[in-house]
């Protein structure tokens, strides 16, 4: 038995010995203070991060900030060992990285790459916002909830996330102007407000299926936007959903019954050169049977050209005999297979 007392939290080292005094044993005992507190640790690429411990019993902690001119790669492992940053008497502390931070590396405009653990279960709001040198990023499978603005304003030019995440921050990718693709995860039932607002670049994302939400202004200027699916569950679009995508000239959607939608979730007029501006109606593909309730429907019915089926297989056909290149559903050529339904070597090809 080897009864301790420490006056306050710190390190002390323990030596056991038997009866018989025949043997020792030590140990390193740390007491952590009941405070919030924080510490800070090196990356093996040299970049100091700071940590805020989440829970000391359980061993938790989060990324809380990094120097704003850290440049290159940077590497977040799954168990940190840092010093605590107001008492580093305190000695060392080992934890575990289980999420990002709140703006932990807002503005780091230098930073390449992030390499997240897959010990991390949440990412915070604008917790990679304005990283405008990060072009992409590895979300793990463990991560559930992605903040607010969490990439916002950022370089990433692609992005998958995984379907473990359940739940979708507003502005997600807001103003992320070379983003090209996005693939969002089956099981989100809300594409958040703002979420790819601003994406310029971006030509191609699915809509899941299990989707019943799109919120305020979630496409909005996207310009590059070719083509969207609406899908079938989807109940509410928010105002401007889909205003000022100037190229997209394909909509499917797959609603049977359409709800009464805003009159500035999708663009009817386009700027021209001029700076007068020109009417703008992509054509609507809807169910077979779904074309009158449509046209009597505020404010689908503005549309100029409503088509019951899908997409005029004309289109599919006359690709189909390329075997070498693959498509989207729309016709629109793809550099690689996207989820959702392919046209590859001229067949229907389903990538999950």
């Amino acid at each position: 038995q080897c009864p301790l007392i420490l006056g306050k939290y710190g390190t002390a080292t323990i030596t056991c010995k038997t009866a018989n005094g025949s043997a020792t044993a030590t140990c390193l005992v740390t007491v952590v203070d009941g405070e919030d507190h924080w510490i800070k640790a090196t990356t093996t690429e040299g970049i100091e991060i700071n940590y805020y411990v989440e829970d000391a019993t359980d061993g938790t902690c989060r990324t809380s900030s990094v120097n704003r001119d850290a440049q290159g790669k940077v590497t977040i492992p799954e168990i940190v060992e840092g010093v605590h940053i107001w008492e580093p008497d305190m000695g060392v502390e080992r934890l575990r990285v289980v999420g990002i931070g709140n703006e932990s590396f807002s503005g780091c405009q230098k930073i390449s790459e992030i390499i997240l653990p897959n010990s991390v279960t949440y990412i915070g709001n604008s917790a990679f916002s304005s990283c405008k040198s990060m072009t992409s990023i590895a979300i793990p499978r463990s991560v559930s909830t992605i903040g607010e603005y969490a990439f916002g304003w950022s370089g990433i030019t692609s992005i998958t996330i995984p379907d473990s995440v359940t739940e979708l921050g507003s502005g997600v990718c807001y103003k992320c102007e070379s983003l090209v693709s996005a693939s969002l995860p089956d099981g989100i039932s809300t594409i958040g407000a703002m979420a790819f607002d601003g994406c310029h670049s971006l030509t191609d994302v699915i809509i899941p299926n299990s989707v019943t939400t799109i919120g305020l202004q979630a496409f909005q200027n996207c310009s590059g936007l070719t083509s969207v699916t609406i899908p079938e569950g989807v109940t509410t679009i928010g105002a401007g959903a889909f205003d000022e995508c100037y190229s997209l000239t394909m909509i499917q959607s797959n609603i049977v019954n359409p709800m009464p939608i805003d009159n500035n979730v999708f663009t009817f007029i386009k700027p021209k050169d001029d700076g007068s501006y020109t009417f703008f109606s992509p054509t609507l593909y809807v169910p077979i049977g779904c074309k009158a309730i449509y046209q009597s429907t505020d404010d689908w019915k503005r549309f100029s050209n409503i088509v019951e089926g899908t997409i005029d297989a004309s289109v599919i056909s006359v690709l189909a005999y390329d075997e070498y290149k693959t498509y989207s559903l729309f016709g629109l050529q793809l550099s690689a297979p996207k989820k959702g339904i392919n046209i590859i070597g001229g067949r229907k090809v389903v990538i999950k």
